[in-house]
């Protein structure tokens, strides 16, 4: 069995770096998620789902979605069941039809949690 060459300083300063800020990224979008109202915040999650940023292509779609308010554990193991979707599955690893899939339950998901007019 092989190993790798070792790293130089310069190379493992490098990946920490690259580490922290796709870790700093990550924990943004999940907050900015949850300070969003549901309609707005599963609009967002439809759009990163279908364009992700490079630091979210290794992401869970499960915790990307979970940031969502109203969508906790349950709901959206049930979801991602539904749609077929593995809840180990990353945003980079999604195929065309899956994430046409969860588009389309996103979708629901914001009629469902739109807010609504008094009379």
């Amino acid at each position: 069995m092989t190993t790798a060459p070792p790293l130089t300083r310069d190379q493992r300063l490098d990946a920490l770096a690259k580490a922290n800020r796709i870790r700093s990224t990550r924990a943004a979008v999940k907050l900015k998620l949850r300070t969003m109202p549901p309609s707005m915040a599963a609009a967002r999650v439809r759009e990163l789902i279908e364009a992700p940023p490079d630091d979210l292509l290794a992401m869970r779609v499960e915790v990307l979605m979970r940031a969502v308010p109203k969508l906790g554990e349950g709901k959206v193991g049930k979801l991602l069941r539904r749609v077929g979707v593995s809840p180990a599955k990353t945003l980079g690893g999604l195929t065309e039809r899956q994430r046409e899939a969860l588009r389309v339950e996103l979708e629901a998901i914001g009629r469902q949690y739109r807010p609504r007019l008094l009379p």
